[in-house]
């Protein structure tokens, strides 16, 4: 086991970060590495910035909606003006719901489209869980994704969500290499995830904490009607999954906070298919608004890279399986190019991924909050945060009913602080410093 910091201290707010992270490396033996963004989440048992892994243990502590995560790429041959006034244009679709709703048979046929570029792009994770074949993979996968769910995917495909959700158009301010970025072209950037589908996967597989956390009448009704709808939906599994039944107690009856799953057994084989399942759900989810986007404001561009930064996934390291998990972690993989975003309204950086091994190719997935949201609902407002987007020129539509004080700039960490330190960590190294010029918000 190990616990091994990719930051400085200094940077770790005073928030309790720090101590969940070390109990939970010392009660679970697992590997923990600490990223950059690092920062507690209210109610949550781990940190954001977080990277646990183990030789065959999935975490139910450290499960969440999965494939939330960032799509970016490069805009061509369009004006400032025209940028600005489209995004207007499109928030206006998203926010009065007319982008394009889907069939079920459109859902499941897109879901089998995707499967099938995953399962080849992702060989050793299919072969690990026992899917030779594509026909056996498919198979399962239509039994997972039942009738419920793809009426769920096909109400929220293309949807933004909420919370510190974006979709963002950026001018490059400043060039670090000049082999494909110039000062003054433009880029998109997307923080979006699996949406409805991703949160009924991991309720469906979870002990229910985060559902547990409210007390009232409400609340409690609420966990009582899903438990129900949980155990029929596992009772219907059982019927095609040899085993399964056996291991339902780790998430009816959890014995313990830092509860873990065999990966080698029915239920934990089953997880794992179902959260990379609801992860190609947000890779959907995301190419489905940049397509509305370009398509309905005729915007050429080019997509530079996908990463999500919440996942449970198998992967070979050093010629060993490891059990994954990344909470505010980007899994980069071998792609070329990342991103750096920084708070609405706040300078961010297109960096060159620099592929480390030891990091689990993986990087921060933004600068991460000195102050939770609920802190910065008290520190600020929703007028001084739309008015300091103003000062800077940036254009702001607002699609959801978040509140804006919780993305206020200063409760963030300064985006030159932390991409230093991702280059001192051999994380990451700037291409390009970019500056918002429209927002669109969940």
């Amino acid at each position: 086991m190990s616990l091994r910091y990719l930051v400085d201290r200094k940077y770790i707010p005073n928030d309790s970060s720090s101590k969940i992270i070390e109990d939970f490396e010392k009660a679970t033996g697992a590997d923990v590495l600490v990223f950059p963004d690092v920062h507690m989440k209210k109610g949550a048992m781990i940190a954001n910035g977080m990277l646990v892994s183990s030789p065959n243990r999935i975490f139910l502590s450290c499960l969440g909606v999965e494939n939330c995560g960032f799509t970016f790429g490069k805009i061509e041959g369009a004006s400032e003006k025209e940028l600005v006034s489209g995004f207007e244009k499109f928030s206006n679709i998203l926010k009065k719901d007319k982008y394009k709703r889907y069939s079920e048979k459109q859902i499941r046929d897109l879901f089998d489209k995707y499967l099938l570029m995953d399962y080849k792009k992702n060989k050793f994770l299919y072969q690990f869980l026992g899917y030779g074949k594509w026909e056996e993979l498919l198979k399962e996968a239509h039994i997972i994704l039942n009738e419920h769910i793809l009426k769920v995917a096909a109400k929220s495909l293309c949807t933004l969500g909420g919370g510190n959700h974006f979709f963002e158009i950026h001018r490059i301010a400043e060039t670090f290499e000049t082999d494909y970025f110039r000062t003054g072209e433009y880029i998109y950037m997307l923080h979006s995830d699996s949406v409805a589908v991703g949160n009924i996967i991991y309720e469906l597989y979870s002990d229910l904490h985060e559902m547990n956390q409210s007390n009232s009448l409400r609340g409690r009704y609420q966990v009582s009607k899903f438990r129900i709808y949980q155990k029929l939906y596992f009772k219907n599994l059982g019927k095609y999954i040899a085993g399964l039944n056996s291991d339902l107690h780790y998430i009816f009856k959890p014995q313990d906070d830092y509860q873990a799953l065999d990966v080698k057994t029915p239920l934990g084989k089953n997880l794992l298919l179902a959260h990379n399942l609801s992860s190609i759900f947000g890779e959907m989810n995301r190419d489905a608004i940049i397509q509305t986007w370009a398509e309905s404001q005729s915007i050429n561009h080019t997509k530079l890279g996908s990463h999500s930064h919440d996942n449970v996934t198998a992967e070979l390291h050093e010629g060993s399986v490891r059990i994954v998990h990344r909470n505010g972690v980007q899994n980069l993989g071998t792609d070329k190019y990342c991103i750096l975003p920084g708070a609405m309204g706040n300078y961010s950086f297109l960096m060159k991924n620099a592929q480390n091994a030891d990091a689990y190719f993986s990087a921060n997935h933004g600068t991460g909050r000195m102050q939770d949201k609920h802190i910065a609902r008290g520190n600020f407002s929703e007028d001084i945060t739309i008015q300091e987007m103003k000062d800077r020129q940036v254009s702001l539509f607002r699609v959801g009913n978040g509140n804006l004080a919780e993305q206020n700039m200063h409760a963030f960490k300064d985006p030159a602080c932390i991409v230093e330190e991702m280059e001192n960590n051999n994380l990451a190294f700037r291409v390009a410093k970019t500056h918002p010029i429209a927002v669109i918000k969940g």
